[in-house]
């Protein structure tokens, strides 16, 4: 449950979430090159990083989760920003991709068993939105409008 009491949170949240709802009608929406595309895709993923890093505290399901996004934004340097993707960045790209999605298991996996909740609706729309997360990056990766 989210806590509107915290200053810091109810100034953020509603900047970050602005800023994300511009970043995603400007790759919906707006013409570009496949630069701007990669560009655009890159900052939505960075904002959400630096928007984490806001609220870091020493808490296992926070701390996976900030690492999760590290490791997504090192990976979107290797196989979304790139124009010309060779295979060594392709590679490295993975691997880093990789460790993102054992990173978010493992915070499910966490999330689940310390706390012995078992699919519910939050779980199931995180799983959800990190479906959709995966879907948009693989997307971006080929060059493609989501």
């Amino acid at each position: 449950m989210l806590n509107f009491k915290n200053k810091k949170l109810c100034i953020l949240l509603p900047t970050f979430l602005v800023a994300e709802l511009c970043l995603w009608f400007v790759i919906l929406f707006c013409p570009h090159s496949a630069l701007g595309l990669s560009i655009s895709c890159f900052s939505a993923v960075a904002l959400a990083f630096v928007f984490a890093l806001c609220f870091i505290k020493k808490d296992t399901g926070v701390l996976l989760l900030i690492s999760g996004l590290l490791f997504t934004v090192c990976a979107d340097i290797f196989l979304v920003l790139p124009q010309d993707l060779q295979y060594k960045q392709q590679v490295a790209g993975m691997i880093f991709f990789s460790v993102t999605q054992l990173v978010y298991f493992a915070y499910l996996f966490w999330k689940t068993e310390s706390k012995k909740i078992y699919p519910k609706k939050q779980s199931l729309s995180l799983n959800f939105y990190l479906y959709c997360a995966t879907i948009k990056e693989n997307m971006c990766i080929r060059g493609q409008q989501v």
